[in-house]
């Protein structure tokens, strides 16, 4: 009787754990099957996702290449605006469908340049037409081209989206579509439209993405007298506060003007060869505690510059954090505050050393010769505010363009019956209000916006 029920025990078991076994191998199945569908269907919303991208693609460029005809037509200044205003949405919105597309890799920076400067450059050409002033022929010429180039590119891409909701291509089709091509391999349909901007030169306008940008050089430390090598090290180690024989030379380069790095373990230091300036440096140290006042760190900051070959730098704008103390500094040129000529650096809370500094704006824009002359007074230039608005302080500034160019304008600091602190910008020579800033201050930072 106890054999008999210890078999049967052991039976019973046998099944309940073939019974497991299989649950088991069901459930493994179910689950597999139920990531599989899972999968796929996200990968059709992907694919979905993908089509719909290029079709608006397609419908934004279609639709900017309209309003860029039209606006060659336009006459007053409502026409001018609001030509403007839809034309930099349009780019903006063919922009936003480009960029959801997985095509970071398909080498796409000439669509991609194309998008960020026809809108700005519209904008560019609204405001100097509001300003009173004739575009040129070069101007009217590169509207023309733009409008071509957006009609080119309005065209293949519909024909691919065309294409592409005609034959309603899965995920991975898509995605052989959106991959970029192999060296020696024809080009993709997304890379040829490259081609389409191959023979265009470079656009420089007073923008954010204005080709200008990209070329830059300083005429100004091609003028300086070249260094030699050996006492580039020794201005390095000078800079950083360490011994020459503690730094190993690391590269040189040639962009954006010439220049030697140097290390000493994980600090680094850049220095020009015309001229020796410094270029910037990095120190890697923990800050754990604030002992100094904002106040007290910004006056060290100047004095350090100073020490470095930059004087007459002012602190413009800065924001405190984690006990340090980023700080951008501006120079002061013959009475005139250049924005231009700015160099960053980020200072410890606890001594007031510089940890980073990077001057390249300054030493790419520095020009001990340049224009500073005015011909609207400060009084004159104060016509032009609004009766309501209080004005706290005056100053007289020279304000960077994105092609290089300079305005010098005097600079109101002012505000209304709300108290909040604007920074309106005067043309000191054409009376023209051409910028207008809101001034963000507490105790830890002040930035314009």
């Amino acid at each position: 009787m106890y054999v008999k029920m210890k078999k049967t025990t052991l039976t019973v078991f046998s099944v309940l754990a073939a019974l497991t076994v299989a649950g088991l191998c069901a459930g493994l199945i179910a689950m597999d099957v139920t990531r599989k569908n899972q999968r796929s269907q996200y990968e059709s919303e992907v694919a979905a996702g993908w089509r719909q991208s290029v079709s608006e693609l397609a419908g934004a460029l279609s639709d900017l290449e309209i309003d860029l005809q039209k606006g060659l037509y336009a006459s007053g200044n409502y026409q001018t605006v609001s030509w403007a205003a839809q034309v930099f949405s349009e780019a903006g919105s063919a922009r936003t469908a480009l960029e959801s597309l997985p095509i970071y890799e398909l080498r796409l920076q000439g669509t991609e340049t194309f998008l960020n400067q026809v809108g700005e450059y519209t904008l560019e050409m609204a405001r100097k037409q509001l300003r009173g002033e004739e575009l040129t022929d070069s101007e009217e010429s590169t509207l023309k081209t733009l409008a071509l180039r957006s009609r080119q590119l309005a065209d293949e891409v519909l024909m691919l989206s065309e294409r592409i909701a005609d034959e309603n291509p899965g995920y991975e089709e898509m995605q052989q579509l959106l991959l970029p091509s192999e060296e020696g391999e024809e080009k993709t349909e997304f890379e040829s439209l490259e081609d389409i901007f191959s023979g265009d030169k470079p656009l420089t306008y007073d923008g954010q993405h204005s080709a200008w940008r990209e070329s830059r050089t300083s005429e100004w430390l091609k003028s300086l007298k070249e260094v030699d090598k050996a006492q580039l090290k020794i201005l390095g180690a000078k800079y950083l506060s360490v011994k020459q024989e503690d730094l190993t030379e690391e590269s040189r380069f040639d962009a954006p003007f010439a220049f030697r790095e140097y290390r000493n373990g994980d600090t680094s230091v850049a220095v020009t060869e015309g001229g020796g300036m410094l270029y910037g440096f990095n120190k890697l140290r923990e800050v754990t505690e604030s002992k100094l006042s904002v106040e007290d760190v910004l006056t060290v900051g100047s004095e350090a510059l100073a020490e470095f070959g930059y004087e007459h730098m002012e602190p413009v704008s800065w924001a405190a954090a984690e006990n340090t103390l980023t700080v951008v500094y501006a120079f002061r040129q013959e009475g005139v505050l250049v924005y231009s000529d700015r160099i960053t650096v980020t200072m410890a809370l606890d001594n007031g050393e510089i940890l980073t500094l990077n001057a390249m704006e300054y030493l790419l824009a520095h020009n001990p010769d340049r224009d500073l002359s005015t011909t609207v007074n400060k009084d004159e230039a104060l016509q032009v505010l609004r009766s309501d608005l209080t004005v706290e302080s005056t100053d007289l500034v020279s304000v960077p363009g994105g092609d290089g160019s300079e305005e010098i304008c005097w600079q109101f600091t002012v505000h209304d019956e709300t108290e909040a602190k604007v920074l309106i910008f005067v043309n000191a020579n054409t009376k023209v209000e051409e910028e207008i800033l809101i001034l963000v201050e507490d105790d830890d930072r002040r930035t314009a916006i």
